[in-house]
């Protein structure tokens, strides 16, 4: 999948955007450009992100909540418990586990996010 949107982007930046004179026209290729460059990321990492963020939120909120739960019901159930006040952003290891997955999904999104960027460096 990811060979693919390479190749259809590649065309589309080579033969097809030199013949776009509207401003408007090339800026709606350019944003096709870009979901193709998502959808080649997503086929390459989402499903580790998926197991990433389905094992995390299940180790944090342990094995009677998250045994063999959805990423999505986790979630679910964190939200909840933060809603509840039952956890708060003091919560150890809180912070950490949600930066970890916000970072898998910004590298699927756009890896260029200056905050994305900086945070790899560090």
């Amino acid at each position: 999948m990811a060979e693919m949107c390479q190749t259809l982007g590649e065309f589309l930046t080579d033969e097809i955007k030199p013949q776009i004179a509207s401003s408007e026209l090339q800026y709606k290729l350019k944003i096709a450009l870009n979901m193709l460059s998502i959808i080649a990321r997503e086929s390459q990492q989402g499903a580790a992100l998926a197991t990433l963020e389905q094992r995390s939120l299940s180790a944090y909120l342990g094995d009677e909540t998250g045994n063999g739960s959805s990423a999505e019901d986790l979630n679910a159930q964190l939200s909840e418990y933060i809603a509840n006040a039952d956890i708060g952003t003091e919560s150890v290891g809180l912070l950490s586990m949600l930066e970890g997955i916000t970072l898998g999904k910004m590298a699927i999104d756009n890896p260029r996010y200056s905050s994305y960027v900086q945070r790899q460096k560090s």
